[in-house]
């Protein structure tokens, strides 16, 4: 009897803890801040945070997945913010999974979360899931991944990058460093996704507005799925089918423009043979840019990502916002500098 009696005080402590394990197919972590932090010395965010009842606030951040690396570079950052903050902070990890995406966000309504921060991997597979959280009068950040159009009135907002700015950007960085013209290669994210779309429309709209001679031509455009290896193998099938006619490289990840970069090196090309643009800022990236393998990217910090959103989740929570009502401004956008050799020093090393 004893050892049950202990048992259960100690199941009861760890509970108010804040240190059980929570997640969707059991592959995250859930952690709770004390007193003092970071936060709460540069500006009060960790009083800020505290709800109505004066408990640490719980919040739940449903990522894509940790296995790729803008996924555990987000993770990371926000659990930082989160122990700064005071946060009972829990992670679940979707597992680059449409399926596991939606349980997490299941499981974080079922939790009775005071917000839910949502980085979906298919925005349809997880909108029964924002229902859910919208009837449970649950806020729902929206964050990098944007939701349907039509599931905008479930959530309380978005925070992170605009895709179409990322593609506006590298039509620039093309157009204006490619005074001939030529073909263009452009090398995607996975199909169908939202970012995979925003980033190609932004791209063939804003060269439409440039090009008013029509001195370009995207030749294909083509998956690698954000894979440096599978971009290798893609690129040297484009550079037989096309060869000189590539002067471009518009891929929608650093990890995909390298791939290229290499490619074109082992088929004899120079680097000024080829403008290569990126899109993320990633470390490979930013290196590429400074050595001259790939001549610039869109930067994509997840750090400043996660600062911005925590800023958000605190609002959020100090204002008591939830369902219908919405932040104001409801889109809260990321910067997107552009990276060339000009000035990739102050953006070194990098954060992913």
């Amino acid at each position: 009897m004893r050892k049950r009696k202990m048992l259960a005080v100690l199941l009861c402590l760890m509970l108010v803890v804040g240190f059980s394990l929570a997640a969707c197919g059991g592959g995250g972590s859930s952690s709770a801040a004390g007193g003092s932090s970071a936060a709460a010395a540069e500006g009060g965010s960790a009083e800020a945070a505290a709800t109505a009842s004066g408990d640490a606030p719980k919040v739940v951040f449903q990522v894509f997945g940790t296995g790729a690396p803008y996924g555990a570079a987000m993770a990371a950052s926000l659990e930082a913010e989160a122990k700064a903050r005071g946060w009972d902070y829990t992670l679940m990890d979707g597992k680059l999974d449409a399926t596991e995406n939606a349980k997490c966000v299941e499981e974080a309504v079922a939790m009775g979360v005071d917000v839910i921060i949502s980085m979906p991997i298919d925005s349809a597979a997880c909108s029964p899931a924002y229902q859910k959280a919208f009837d449970a009068g649950i806020p729902v950040l929206n964050e990098t991944i944007k939701c349907l159009p039509e599931d905008e009135d479930l959530m309380v907002g978005y925070s992170g990058p605009d895709d179409i700015i990322h593609g506006n950007e590298a039509a620039e960085l093309v157009y204006d460093n490619l005074p001939d013209g030529g073909g263009i290669i452009m090398l995607t994210t996975a199909p169908g996704q939202d970012t995979t779309v925003k980033r190609q429309q932004g791209f063939e709209d804003r060269l439409a507005e440039l090009d008013t001679d029509g001195k370009f031509e995207i030749l294909q455009i083509i998956n690698t799925d954000s894979q440096k290896e599978k971009a290798i193998s893609v690129m040297n099938d484009m550079i037989t089918k096309y060869g000189d006619k590539i002067k471009a490289v518009y891929a929608h990840e650093d990890y995909s423009a390298v791939g290229a970069a290499l490619a074109l090196e082992e088929s004899g090309y120079a680097p000024d043979d080829v403008y290569i643009v990126g899109v993320g800022g990633s470390r490979d990236g930013l290196a590429g840019v400074q050595s001259g393998q790939i001549d610039a990217t869109t930067l994509q910090s997840p750090t400043r990502s996660m600062v911005q959103t925590a800023d958000l989740v605190d609002k959020i929570i100090a204002e008591g916002i939830k369902p219908p009502a919405q932040l104001d401004p409801y889109d809260n956008w990321l910067p997107i500098p552009k990276v060339t050799i000009e000035n990739v020093e102050e953006y070194m090393p990098g954060d992913w």
